[in-house]
Order: C-alpha cells, then structure tokens, then sequence
C-alpha cells in the first residue's frame, strides 16, 4: 500500500512503446510496481540500485507478486546500455513527506540543499546516458522545493539540449496524500551518442 503521491512519477511516461525501462534508484521497488503494473507483457525491466540491504526489500516486492525482473545492486556509473524509459527518483530533502516525516523539516538546512541537489544532478546526468535515442526520463522527488525540482530540471534542459520537457507535475502535500515532483523529458530520436 502507496501513498498516492509516488503514482505520479509512473503515470508519465507513455509505455506503449516502451520495451525496457530502467529505474535508477530502485530500492524498495515501489515505483517499479507502478510501472509494472501498467507496461505491456514482454517489456524488460531493470531495478537498480547502490544498497544491497535496500535491494533485499525490492527482491521481496518483486517476489511477492510473482515478478521476475533483473534486480541488480550497482553504482548508476556501471550500468550499460539503452533504455526506451528510464526512471531516476532520486534523493532528495523529503520536504514533501512531512505529514508522516515531520522530522524531515527539523532537518532541513540551505547547506544540505545544496549538497542534495548537486548529488541529484549527478544522477540525472549519469540517468540521462542510458536513455535510448527517442526514449524518456522520468525525473522524481518527494520533495517540494524548487531548487530539487523545476530548477533542477530546467538547468539539466540546458546542458542537455538533446532533451525536451513534455510535462511536470508538482503534487503539494494535503491530509490525503504527501507531496511529490515528477517531470517527464524525452530524449530527441537524432540525438547522437557519445
């Protein structure tokens, strides 16, 4: 059982044409589910991520509803090859899950931000690789704050301008459900590999 605010992320992408997907920062799974749940049978999917003890639990999820997709424990910079979608819900400040985290703003501080966002970037950079000509990057947060989200992805479209924005949704936390970002950019179907 989810919150509803992590079904954001995977109800971006457009899996019709999908055939492999991979998430980036896997662990537990939850959002992996999501995309199970709604891709066309025969599509490959890769959950990855650097915790093994974390990866355990995406094991179990996976188990537990009869799923056998690749779950692999790996630092995002030894992973190969093309994905038609790749996900990275990245780390974040949790600014967005302070209904069930409070302490989560207790924490937050303009120094960490800064460190969050520079380790985000990073991901979203190394994420980006592994999208296949034509593919599509899910870019995910619980987080609320701008400098993790619609900065975040605005200075990644500028470095990156073989990518295009095609949506973001921004979900603010209420008693219902916590707060989420998601974006989805598509990689140009000339874009040429390094």
């Amino acid at each position: 059982m989810q919150d509803p605010a992590p079904a954001v992320a995977a109800s971006l992408p457009d899996l019709e044409p999908v055939k492999s997907i991979l998430d980036v920062c896997a662990a537990p799974g939850g959002k992996s589910l999501l995309l199970a749940s709604r891709m066309k049978p025969g599509t490959a999917l890769v959950a990855a991520d650097r915790s093994a003890r974390r990866q355990e639990q995406t094991r179990q999820n996976f188990n537990c509803r009869g799923l056998d997709f690749a779950v692999i424990v790996a630092e995002l910079g030894e992973l190969t090859g093309e994905y038609d979608l790749v996900l990275a819900d990245v780390p974040c400040s949790n600014t967005g899950v302070f209904r069930r985290r409070p302490d989560a703003l207790w924490r937050f501080r303009a120094d960490a931000l800064a460190e969050t966002v520079a380790l985000q970037r990073s991901i979203l950079d190394a994420a980006a690789e592994r999208v296949a000509p034509g593919g599509q990057l899910v870019y995910s947060t619980c987080s609320i704050e701008p400098e993790e989200n619609a900065h975040q992805v605005e200075a990644f479209a500028a470095a990156h301008p073989d990518f295009s924005v095609e949506t973001s949704e921004l979900l603010l936390p209420s008693g219902g459900h916590d707060g989420a970002y998601a974006c989805l950019l598509r990689r140009s179907a000339r874009s040429i590999r390094r």
